[in-house]
């Protein structure tokens, strides 16, 4: 069913869910899907990755995306899938988008219990963004449109 970005499933989606399935296009014309955090700000899904990762070099070729989300703790039937085009832009994402990346993944009580429980493996996060491909990017992908479709994780009926 195709619904407006402002619909309420669309927006519960985008504020809930914490992985996007970003679906891109090789170089060839191939798929290649990469589950990846984002964060949505000023309407824009912003997604962070390096600057030369696969889905960062797809986007650059062929920016049209496909976003799905279906929130993984979420037992709704649905998932929210987004079309849109996406821009690689090196380096960090802006300070809003950073403040919101924090708060969604780091500082938000069930994350922050996740932190604090993790801490011994804070070194092997650390190497692990420093070793990103190309160093730190991220992708603003701006929908065009929105869809609400049947869970692909869930057995059709």
């Amino acid at each position: 069913m195709r619904v407006e970005l402002a619909h309420p499933t669309v927006r519960t989606f985008l504020r809930r869910g914490m992985v996007a399935l970003v679906a891109t296009r090789s170089a060839a014309g191939r798929p290649f899907l990469t589950p990846l955090w984002f964060v949505v700000h000023a309407g824009v899904v912003w997604v962070t990755t390096g600057t030369a990762t696969r889905a960062a070099r797809n986007v650059a070729r062929h920016p049209d995306v496909t976003v799905l989300i279906h929130g993984e703790t979420n037992a709704a039937e649905v998932a929210v899938r987004l079309r849109g085009r996406a821009t690689l832009r090196p380096g960090l994402p802006p300070w809003p988008v950073l403040l919101r990346i924090a708060v969604k993944y780091y500082l938000a009580p069930r994350a922050l219990r996740s932190e604090v429980a993790n801490v011994a493996r804070w070194p092997l996060r650390t190497r692990y963004y420093a070793s990103v491909a190309g160093g730190p990017g991220h992708l603003a992908i701006v929908p065009v449109a929105a869809e609400v479709v049947a869970r692909p994780d869930r057995p059709a009926e």
